[in-house]
């Protein structure tokens, strides 16, 4: 997402000759008018300090947005959250066309230190397609914020399994989780001897019978896990840090 919001912009800081009071929230991306320097001010270093730590994915000096905006090329420099620099010289941008506005100075992820906390970027303006002081100046910085986890719990809840079965005699039968049911009965039962003669007489007869039974039910368990969120994405130049500027 943007870096440069308005909370950013506020805080936004140009040396060696600062903006005038409420000027640097026009630094943002969303700004018509951008900022524009006096004559003296051939090659001024914008810093930006975010209010937290992010992944910087570009940086992008856009001459499109504005109706006179002239950034040829810039060059910048990084630094940790403890202060320190991440990139020794400064990472200098590509070159925009002087006649063609819809391809900005930029730095793009593959110029950019990966994977590495940013808290703040110094740019510094190298060049301008018209050989004057910067104008119309917007700061386009897309940002990866710290990741975040989240810990979900969920409550327990059971419902009763029911099941139905037929059969005659006596048993037990017994059921686990949902789907076919299978149970089994024991019966017995008693004949009468015949006396007849060629039959031999019976006396009991014992047996098992399987009977099929089907029955339906649910039970929730809970569950508790951690879901970590992806980086998400930030405009580092907004309202409140261009006031800083």
């Amino acid at each position: 997402m943007q870096a440069v919001d308005e909370a950013v912009s506020k805080n936004i800081i140009v040396t060696p000759n600062p903006l005038p009071i409420g000027e640097n929230i026009k630094f943002q991306p969303t700004s018509q008018q951008g900022v524009s320097f006096g004559g003296n001010d051939r090659t001024p270093t914008i810093t930006v300090n975010f209010g937290k730590p992010a992944e910087v994915h570009s940086v992008t000096l856009p001459r499109n947005q504005t109706p006179n905006g002239n950034v040829q090329q810039f060059e910048v420099t990084f630094y940790s959250p403890d202060g320190n620099k991440i990139n020794d010289k400064p990472i200098l941008s590509n070159s925009s066309p002087n006649k063609d506005k819809t391809k900005p100075a930029e730095l793009d992820s593959s110029q950019i230190p990966s994977n590495t906390p940013v808290s703040r970027v110094d740019i510094t303006i190298v060049s301008t397609t018209d050989g004057e002081s910067p104008k119309g100046v917007v700061l386009d910085i897309i940002a990866c914020t710290e990741a975040t986890t989240e810990t979900t719990n969920v409550t327990p809840v059971s419902t009763a399994f029911t099941s139905s079965s037929t059969g005659t005699g006596t048993g037990t039968g017994t059921s686990t989780g949902a789907g076919t049911v299978t149970v089994t009965v024991t019966t017995e039962s008693a004949e009468t001897p015949e006396t007849s003669a060629g039959h031999t007489p019976v006396t009991s007869i014992e047996g098992s019978t399987l009977i099929g039974s089907t029955g339906s039910g649910s039970t929730t368990e809970a569950v508790s896990g951690t879901t970590t969120k992806t980086c998400q994405e930030m405009q580092a130049v907004d309202e409140a840090v261009s006031k800083n500027i």
